[in-house]
C-alpha cells in the first residue's frame, strides 16, 4: 500500500503534523508513506525512518513546475491520501482522500482529525506530536557550552508574533540575577543568526541560532530545563519533546496553538482585540505583547523551574473601580496586585475619578485607566451613555466595584459585564455577586474591606503592599528643585485635609515646624492643596517668607516630592497615604472616633508609621458636625508630637 500525507507549509504546523505518522504505520503496517511539506519544513521529517521520501513544495514555483510535481505524484498511483491542506488536489490523487475536520481546537488535534474513519476521538488524543532524531544529530550537545541551560527563542516569523528585544535582554538579565550559574542557549533560524547575537554574552548567553538542523535543535531543547519562547516552530518542537514552555502570545489563540508539554504556561494579555490573528496590528503597536512585562515573564518561569503549580486565569477581562479619594485608592492598590496575581493573564482595566488618575500611572498590575470625568465628558445622560458605550467595548466579564456608588453599579449593569460583583448598598441590587456592607462598622483596614469582595472570587492571598511609582519626569525636577535650593535632607508637612474633623491646628504645625528646625538643623517644607491656600500666609508670618510652600502640585509631582523627604507628619489626608504607601517614616494625627471613620479602618498600613490619636470620652462621634470644638484634635499637644518625631529619627539614625 502506497500513502501520500499532503502537509502543510510553515515549520511550526508542520511539526504539530508528525503525530499522524505513528498511527498510520500502525493501522497500516508495511504501507510505504511519502510525504509533501513546504521546503522550509522537510527538515521535520529528515531523521525520520518511517518515512520512505520527503517531497519539499514550493508554493511560489511557476506553474510548469507544478504541473512536473502533480503528474509524477500522479504516477505514484497512491492507494490512501491525508490532506491536511484541505484541498481538492488529493481527490486526483489517490484513490480514497481523508481531510481533518475544520473546529476550534488545538491544530494537533485537528491534523488528528484526519484518521477519524479508523480511531475514536479518545485515541486520536493519544496521538500527540513527536520528532525522531539520529544517534548523529545528539552530538550537537557537544557544542553546547553548559552543563543546565534554558533555551530562549525570541525570534517569530511575524512582527506581531515578537516579544520586543529590550524585553528579552530584560529577562535574561533577570534570569542572570537570581539564577547566576545558569547557562542560557539562544536559538532560531540561520537569517536569525544576527538578530539573536544582540543576547550573547560570554560566560551565560550562547547564540545557537542557524546551527542546528530541525533533529538537532529538538535535542538541544529536549535536553533543557525550560524553553522561553513567542508563539514560533521552537514552541512547538518543544512540545514534541515534551520541555517545560513558557510561550509569550500576542495576537495567536492559544487554544490553537498552545504548548503542549507539562509543566508549561502561556503568558499574555488578553486585550479586547485579541486574539485578532492577523499578520499585522490595526493599531500599530503590538500592545498585545508589549503589555507582557519581563517581571511578569520571570515570575512565570521561576514557578515552572521551582515546579510549582501555575495559576489559571479564571477571567480574561477584568474591570476594577473606585471612584472616590487618592488615600481610597492607594488603599485598594493591594487588591489590584492580588488580582494581577491571582488572574495574570488577565487584561485589567480600572476605573477611577479623573483627579486621581495618576495614582495608577505607571502601576503594571494594570493595563489601561478608565477615568470617570463626572463635570467633563460623562456628565449628565449622554456622557452617562458615553462611559457605558466606552466600557462596553472592552468586553469585560467581571467588574469589581470596591466603593459602590449609583453611577458606577448602573454604568456596569447597562455595558453588559456578565459578572458584577459589590456591596448590597447604592443600588448594590444590580450586583449579581453581593456581599454585606459592614465598612461603617470600621473592624479592620479599607485594604482589607477591599479584599473581602476578593475572596468571594476566590483570591485569598492578601498579603500585598501598596504600590505607587514615581515617573522619571517628576522625580528629575524634584531633584532639580532641590538642587537649586541647596537642600539635601527635609521634613515635609502637610497640614490641610478634606474636612474640619480632621484638621490639627494650623499653629501647632508651624509650632512643631519650628521645634524640629531648632533642634535637629533639618529644613521644613510645607505642601498645600486645592483650598489650602489661605494657610500660606500665616505660615510665612511665623517661620520667615523663606520658608518653602508647594501649593497645588499636580499629583505626579506631589508624588515625586513626598518620595525625596525624609519624613512625613501630616493629618489624615491623601498625602499622608501616598507617603504611607513610598514607605516613608510617617506620623499621622487623627482625630474622629466614629469606628467608620477612625484610624482603624483609614490608618497607614505601614508598622513604623505612628499614629496619633487622642480619646476625649465621646460616646457619639459627630465628625464634621463636633459640638465639643474637635477636643480630641485640639488635646493633642505639639509637646507629644514632637517627642514621638524625635524618638522616629533617633530609630532611623540607628
Amino acid at each position: 500500500m502506497k500513502i501520500l500525507i499532503l502537509g502543510v507549509s510553515n515549520v511550526g504546523d508542520c511539526i504539530l503534523t508528525t503525530g499522524i505518522i505513528d498511527p498510520i504505520a500502525r493501522k497500516f503496517p508495511g504501507a510505504v508513506i511519502d510525504i509533501l511539506v513546504g521546503g522550509r519544513a522537510k527538515d521535520v521529517f529528515s531523521s525520520d525512518h518511517r518515512i520512505r521520501r520527503v517531497i519539499p513544495y514550493d508554493k511560489k514555483a511557476d506553474f510548469s513546475e507544478k504541473r512536473r510535481l502533480f503528474k509524477s505524484l500522479k504516477n505514484e498511483n497512491y492507494d490512501l491520501a491525508f490532506d491536511l491542506r484541505n484541498t481538492f488536489i488529493s481527490f486526483l490523487l489517490a484513490k480514497r482522500s481523508f481531510r481533518p475536520w475544520y473546529t476550534k481546537t488545538h491544530a494537533w488535534l485537528r491534523h488528528n482529525s484526519v484518521l477519524r474513519k479508523f480511531y475514536t476521538r479518545d485515541e486520536l488524543k493519544m496521538f500527540k506530536p513527536r520528532l525522531v532524531w539520529s544517534l548523529e544529530d545528539e552530538k550537537v550537545l557537544n557544542h553546547i557550552n553548559f552543563n543546565d541551560y534554558i533555551v530562549i527563542s525570541p525570534a517569530a516569523r511575524s512582527w506581531t508574533k515578537t516579544w520586543p528585544p529590550e524585553y528579552f535582554r530584560e529577562l535574561i538579565a533577570l534570569i542572570h540575577r537570581e539564577y547566576p550559574q545558569q547557562g542560557i542557549v539562544v536559538v532560531g533560524e540561520k537569517s536569525e543568526h544576527r538578530y539573536c547575537s544582540q543576547f550573547e554574552t560570554d560566560g551565560y548567553v550562547q547564540n545557537f541560532a542557524g546551527r542546528t538542523s530541525i533533529p538537532q535543535l529538538a535535542v538541544v531543547i529536549k535536553n533543557a530545563r525550560a524553553i522561553i519562547t513567542n508563539d514560533s516552530a521552537a514552541l512547538h518542537i518543544a512540545s514534541a519533546v515534551d520541555t517545560p514552555t513558557l510561550a509569550i502570545f500576542g495576537p495567536t489563540d492559544e487554544i490553537k496553538y498552545g504548548p503542549l508539554a507539562g509543566n508549561s504556561a502561556v503568558v499574555r494579555r488578553y486585550f479586547p482585540c485579541a486574539p485578532c490573528e492577523r499578520a499585522q496590528c490595526r493599531f500599530r503597536d503590538k500592545r498585545c505583547l508589549t503589555a507582557v512585562k519581563p517581571e511578569w515573564v520571570f515570575y512565570w518561569l521561576k514557578r515552572i523551574l521551582e515546579k510549582k503549580e501555575v495559576p489559571e486565569t479564571r477571567f480574561h477581562r477584568v474591570l476594577l473601580t473606585r471612584c472616590d479619594k487618592i488615600g481610597d485608592l492607594i488603599l485598594t492598590t493591594p487588591a489590584i496586585t492580588a488580582v494581577r496575581t491571582s488572574w495574570p493573564n488577565a487584561y485589567v482595566g480600572f476605573m477611577c475619578s479623573k483627579y486621581t488618575e495618576d495614582i495608577l500611572k505607571g502601576n503594571p498590575d494594570v493595563d489601561e485607566v478608565i477615568s470617570l470625568d463626572k463635570t467633563g465628558r460623562h456628565r449628565g445622560i449622554l456622557g452617562f451613555l458615553k462611559l457605558v458605550g466606552e466600557i462596553r467595548s472592552k468586553k469585560f466579564e467581571v467588574m469589581i466595584n470596591f466603593h459602590p456608588t449609583n453611577r458606577v453599579h448602573l454604568a456596569g449593569f447597562f455595558a453588559g459585564i456578565p459578572l458584577r460583583v459589590g456591596y448590597d448598598w447604592k443600588m448594590g441590587v444590580l450586583n449579581n455577586v453581593v456581599i454585606k456592607h459592614k465598612k461603617h462598622l470600621g473592624e479592620k483596614s479599607e485594604a482589607q474591606y477591599n479584599f473581602d469582595l476578593l475572596e468571594v472570587l476566590g483570591v485569598k492571598n492578601r498579603d500585598f503592599p501598596q504600590r505607587i511609582s514615581v515617573s522619571p519626569e517628576e522625580e528629575n525636577w524634584v531633584e532639580n528643585e532641590l538642587l537649586r535650593r541647596g537642600i539635601d535632607r527635609f521634613v515635609l508637612i502637610h497640614p490641610g485635609a478634606n474636612c474640619p474633623s480632621k484638621l490639627w491646628p494650623l499653629d501647632n504645625f508651624i509650632q512643631l515646624a519650628e521645634k524640629i528646625m531648632y533642634n535637629f538643623d533639618i529644613p521644613v517644607m510645607f505642601i498645600l492643596g486645592p483650598g489650602e491656600g489661605y494657610m500660606e500666609e500665616k505660615i510665612i508670618q511665623v517661620l520667615g517668607e523663606k520658608t518653602v510652600i508647594y501649593k497645588n502640585l499636580s499629583l505626579r509631582r506631589l508624588v515625586a516630592l513626598i518620595s525625596k523627604c525624609s519624613f512625613f507628619i501630616s493629618n489624615d489626608s491623601g498625602p499622608m497615604h501616598i507617603a504611607d504607601a513610598l514607605m516613608k517614616p510617617l506620623v499621622v494625627i487623627f482625630g474622629r472616633s466614629q469606628p467608620g471613620l477612625s484610624s482603624r479602618r483609614w490608618g497607614p498600613l505601614n508598622k513604623s508609621a505612628v499614629v496619633v490619636w487622642r480619646d476625649v470620652g465621646c460616646q457619639k462621634c459627630l465628625a464634621h458636625n463636633c459640638q465639643k470644638g474637635f477636643l480630641c484634635l485640639q488635646s493633642i499637644t505639639v509637646d507629644e508630637v514632637f517627642d514621638i518625631f524625635k524618638q522616629q529619627m533617633e530609630r532611623i539614625a540607628v
